[in-house]
């Protein structure tokens, strides 16, 4: 339990007004949001109350008035500019209004102290009957149902996610079928943990690895493949082949490339990661990983709205399938074409 609270439910209003050295009375307008207390005191309060596990028992306590009912659920995303984010967030609250639920969207910008705050906000404020968190670091378990959204080494919590591991092994691995040898990557400082899985895949595969190949840009979106683009042109010793960490990397900076009279991929083999609606239809359509988004939170929801209405079993994995989808970005090495690098 948080903060190291109890463990057993039965937290009463009496009990809270106790321990936070007020009236019964105070307790209950303090939880029910009354204006006839201070700001501060209904927060001491409500923070003893989460510490103490009462808004868990609360939460159980609603369960069968929930059923048949329009459940809320809050969803934690870093963004929504990222077309893979806006598409996964869409995806979510068409599935949980099928389900008869509803959606609200907070937005916590990368950061794993706006997760906390967030999630105990909304725990406090008794704004939903369940949480979806996308990416991030979840800190202490909340007392309402959640499921994660991605890969976590924490086994507290569900998670539906992609292998990450085996996303970057697909992309090297097409690429090394068509014969590169010398592969780089394109990402951004928050796509960080992607350069550590395609080093580690390179040295599965017995590929060396250089970090002159790695272009690593403190930018976003189109802004890193067109400043990528322009790196990788200015090199001697370059690369045949580039794994990019997402698809708007991928296109941009295949269409700088082209400008500086780089060909992709009679000069150079591009992939992406996402499989983003333009991917298919951009001037040279974008080889890619397609990662099963929809696929992905529908799971995340039924499995949701099962925690909601009472199953308390064990926290469950699940791990979705990702795709190699080939088309015009991607081809085979040969040697002629790239004398010069």
């Amino acid at each position: 339990m948080p903060h190291g609270g109890r463990t057993e439910f039965g937290m009463t209003h009496r009990e809270i007004a106790k321990l936070a050295n007020v009236s019964v009375s105070t307790v209950s307008k303090a939880l029910s949001d009354s204006r006839e207390i201070s700001s501060e005191t209904a927060e001491k309060i409500k923070r003893i109350a989460l510490e103490m596990g009462y808004f868990k028992e609360k939460s159980k306590r609603k369960i069968e008035y929930k059923k048949g009912k329009n459940p809320v659920i809050a969803v934690l995303c870093p963004e929504i500019i990222s077309i893979a984010y806006s598409i996964m967030v869409t995806h979510i609250k068409e599935y949980a209004e099928q389900r008869g639920g509803r959606v609200s969207v907070y937005i916590y910008d990368f950061s794993n102290d706006k997760i906390s705050h967030g999630i105990d906000s909304i725990v406090l404020s008794d704004e939903a009957d369940g949480i979806v968190v996308i990416g991030g670091k979840v800190g202490d378990m909340p007392d309402l149902p959640m499921v994660y959204l991605g890969e976590t080494d924490d086994v507290r919590f569900d998670s539906v996610f992609h292998d990450n591991d085996a996303v970057m092994d697909t992309a090297v691995e097409h690429l090394m079928r068509l014969g590169h040898k010398k592969i780089g990557h394109v990402g951004e400082t928050l796509t960080l943990g992607q350069l550590t899985e395609f080093r580690e895949t390179l040295e599965k595969y017995g590929l060396p690895f250089h970090r002159d190949w790695c272009y690593i840009i403190n930018k976003r979106f189109e802004e890193i493949g067109y400043e990528a683009a322009e790196k990788f042109a200015a090199q001697k010793d370059r690369p045949t082949a580039l794994v990019c960490a997402y698809d708007e990397v991928a296109l941009a900076m295949i269409y700088r490339l082209g400008k500086l009279g780089i060909s992709v991929p009679e000069d150079v083999s591009v992939i992406g990661k996402n499989d983003i609606p333009f991917a298919a239809y951009s001037a040279k359509p974008l080889t890619t990983i397609r990662m099963d988004y929809e696929k992905q939170c529908r799971t995340c929801i039924d499995l949701l709205f099962d925690r909601i209405y009472g199953d308390d079993g064990p926290a469950r994995n699940i791990k979705i399938e990702h795709k190699l989808v080939i088309r015009e970005t991607t081809a085979e090495y040969k040697e002629k074409k790239n004398a010069k690098n």
